[in-house]
């Protein structure tokens, strides 16, 4: 009978100790996480292009969830609201704060357009296989 060896290509194999090697962080004391966000719905067949809701209201499916970046270092805002209403430029009396240089995630829930104060407010609508449907409820309960 012959012997049959196996045969295992070693560059693929990692050593159990050199993995937590490389996922352990010394500095910090822990074990490295890598956060893993949402995926962002592509906008144009080339890629993904984010929109500008900064001079006119945009409609989106009720319910999307979006993720806004203010890319500029100081605040800006979004407001939202149920079509047909007109939205106004948002600010303070009327729109949600967004952080500069940082990323905003919101729910439109019932609402279905959005507008923000400037065109440095980076929006992507972020992928949900959930939609919202309107259900009347029987108040003789």
């Amino acid at each position: 009978m012959a012997k049959v060896k196996r045969r295992v290509n070693q560059q693929n194999i990692l050593n159990p100790n050199d993995i937590t090697a490389i996922s352990f962080n010394e500095r910090a004391g822990s074990v490295k996480t890598l956060p893993v966000g949402p995926e962002i719905v592509k906008s144009s067949p080339g890629g993904i292009t984010p929109i500008d809701a900064s001079a006119s209201n945009i409609l989106l499916p009720k319910g999307s969830i979006i993720a806004l970046y203010n890319n500029s270092s100081s605040l800006a805002w979004i407001n939202m609201n149920v079509a047909p209403n007109a939205l106004v430029t948002p600010g303070p009396s009327n729109g949600i704060p967004l952080q500069p240089n940082n990323w905003t995630y919101l729910s439109l829930g019932e609402n279905d357009q959005i507008r923000t104060s400037s065109a440095n407010v980076l929006v992507y609508i972020v992928a949900d296989e959930t939609f919202v449907q309107t259900v009347n409820i029987d108040s003789s309960f």
